[in-house]
């Protein structure tokens, strides 16, 4: 139930300066102009009153948890009067906070703390034994009531936790799972990490509670580059903060005097989605930045504020004065009209003569700048998928979430895509069309520069918006966004990340050598056949060796193929015969096998 408190009475507190308290401070002054009604001053030091104003944000539920927190009364807030609300998943159910209190009945608060009580007091060997003679029906309410109790040790709650999850004991569900995930927030970061990836994993997802109480833990601790990492967590699952929230991050940031790139990762966080800050929000981070001496910064977060697909005014135009795009003849670098193969230049006509844009998009102009046959070819229209469909008879479309159409033209297939549509700003620089623009929101959506180039087959030019054809002439390889941000939304991005630059001999940006030791230990958790296809790509097309050892380098070789990576380590006179045969093997393989003569899939077994 979601519920809007009316009036509130907060206990009352010692003076308060962390950060949460001063971003707090800052909001509402930003907000009112006047912070003199905000907080009083007793023995010459200054504190707030929190009773003497009533706001119903999600910033002002969470300064409330941040305060009663402190009191350590696990009832926090005394409520006089609670109303009916609309449904906002980003505002705290103050009721709902007290898992006690839901157990209505006092048996009941005393089973959990009879359970509390052994697994705060007894090792784990001898709460087991007890809490098997309890013999109790476990349900949602006494789990939660049991961990939301503070008093337990982190590692305590887990093997709790881990012990219920038994058939016939009990079926942990996304409550439970978020109950749990609130108490590792407390010490352990990483495994706070981890246990919410296992949760997505199981289709669960955090809850704003989760959030908010990790996050003011963060903040009250002046962890502010664990709470920025936090808000990306939580932007990147289903339930995403709001604005407020966002704010509070990042008056948190200027407050506290940290990294002023965390506000480029807060905004873009935030934006990257398709949410848009307002105005007022807009205004405070540039003067911010301006006050703190951080000018240098101002082109970064201007763009990341322009992410999300909508219109932001004049900050559009002052964004896109500051992309570099660039229009290369095709022909000029090496691209003939015999290396388009015949499928997809019918795939392209069709749709300029029906009236849409196309443009072959990602690898395929990659590998032909670099004078590769494409593996494959991929196209970008503007029409939908179904039009497509209804345009080609042998056709079908695939995916939900960011759905293809596949044209198979012969024993050809040509899968193509709607390039999106973005709200274009009203004015655009001189140079810019509204097909510009279009290319430019469709490019920032995909993984590295070098594959966010566009073909247009028609005046056979390459449209380049991400400096895409200088890295390619560096041969460096880079995520669109922070290496970091990318990998940890697709951790695939980093195995094929290894096969673009095992196969085209290019080298990883800094950012990337950086974010990949990070986020190891999430590829380890993707799926057996995405792990089956990642890796027949990246053996299957004469880079099997180039491959092994880049993921020998990168420590990914042991999590992929343990066997293979024993193999390869040597020492023992065995195992140097071992690695040697190996090596013959995909020596052998990349001379058989091409990028236009792939192993079959078969040939590779996952374990």
């Amino acid at each position: 139930m979601w519920r809007r408190v009316v009036s509130t009475r907060v206990k009352s507190v010692a003076p308060e300066t962390s950060p949460l308290s001063c971003a707090f401070l800052t909001h509402f002054s930003f907000k009112s102009g006047d912070p003199k009604g905000i907080y009083r001053e007793a023995n010459g030091v200054k504190y707030l009153a929190p009773a003497d104003f009533i706001d119903a944000s999600p910033l002002s539920s969470a300064f409330r948890r941040h305060f009663s927190s402190k009191s350590g009364d696990p009832k926090g807030i005394d409520k006089e009067d609670v109303g009916q609300a609309d449904k906002d998943e980003w505002e705290l159910d103050l009721e709902g906070d007290n898992v006690l209190g839901n157990l209505r009945k006092p048996k009941g608060r005393d089973i959990v703390y009879k359970v509390y009580d052994i697994l705060r007091n007894e090792e784990w060997s001898v709460d087991l034994e007890k809490l098997e003679n309890l013999k109790l029906n476990f349900n949602r309410n006494l789990v939660q009531g049991v961990l939301e109790l503070s008093g337990i040790e982190t590692s305590k709650a887990l093997l709790f936790f881990r012990w219920l999850d038994v058939p016939g004991r009990f079926k942990h569900d996304g409550k439970t799972y978020n109950s749990m995930a609130r108490v590792l927030g407390k010490e352990n970061i990483d495994q706070f990490h981890e246990f919410i990836e296992e949760m997505r994993s199981l289709g669960y997802h955090m809850e704003s509670k989760t959030y908010v109480t990790v996050l003011n833990r963060f903040l009250k601790a002046e962890m502010i580059t664990e709470a920025v990492e936090l808000f990306e967590l939580a932007m990147a699952g289903r339930n995403k903060p709001t604005e407020q929230l966002c704010h509070l991050v990042l008056c948190t940031i200027f407050t506290a005097n940290k990294d002023m790139d965390l506000i480029s990762r807060t905004v873009k966080a935030y934006t990257r989605n398709g949410k848009i800050l307002s105005d007022s929000v807009q205004g405070y981070v540039l003067r911010s930045l301006k006050m703190v001496g951080r000018d240098e910064l101002t082109d970064e977060v201007l763009k990341a504020m322009n992410e999300g697909e909508g219109n932001l005014g004049e900050m559009d135009t002052l964004l896109l004065t500051h992309v570099v795009k660039k229009i290369v003849d095709a022909k000029s670098n090496g691209i003939k009209v015999s290396m388009i193969p015949v499928s997809a230049w019918i795939v392209l006509r069709a749709l300029r003569w029906q009236g849409f844009d196309a443009y072959l998009v990602g690898g395929c102009v990659r590998d032909l700048l670099m004078k590769r046959t494409p593996r494959d070819f991929d196209v970008v229209t503007t029409a939908s998928v179904d039009q497509v469909r209804q345009l080609f008879e042998d056709s079908q479309i695939v995916g939900n979430k960011h759905p293809i159409c596949k044209v198979s033209i012969g024993e050809s297939v040509i899968e193509v895509s709607n390039v999106g549509r973005p709200l274009v700003p009203s004015s655009l620089p001189c140079e810019w069309d509204k097909i510009d623009y279009i290319l430019y929101a469709n490019s920032q959506k995909r993984d590295f520069t070098i594959n966010s180039l566009f073909l247009d087959l028609l005046s056979y030019q390459i449209y380049d918006y991400n400096n895409g054809i200088e890295d390619l002439e560096n041969r460096m390889l880079r995520t669109m966004i922070a290496a970091s941000v990318s990998f940890k939304r697709d951790c695939a991005r980093i195995l094929r990340g290894v096969r673009i630059a095992a196969r085209l001999d290019l080298s990883f940006s800094e950012e990337i050598e950086d974010a990949i030791p990070k986020r190891i230990h999430l590829v380890a958790r993707l799926g057996s056949f995405r792990l089956t296809r990642e890796l027949n790509y990246m053996f299957s097309y004469g880079a099997a060796i180039p491959s092994i050892n880049l993921l020998q380098k990168l420590k990914l070789l042991h999590i992929l193929l343990p066997f293979q990576a024993a193999c390869l380590e040597g020492g023992e006179e065995e195992t140097t015969k071992s690695s040697a045969m190996l090596e013959r093997l995909f020596s052998n393989l990349d001379k058989l096998h091409s990028c236009g003569n792939p192993a079959a899939d078969s040939l590779w077994l996952v374990h």
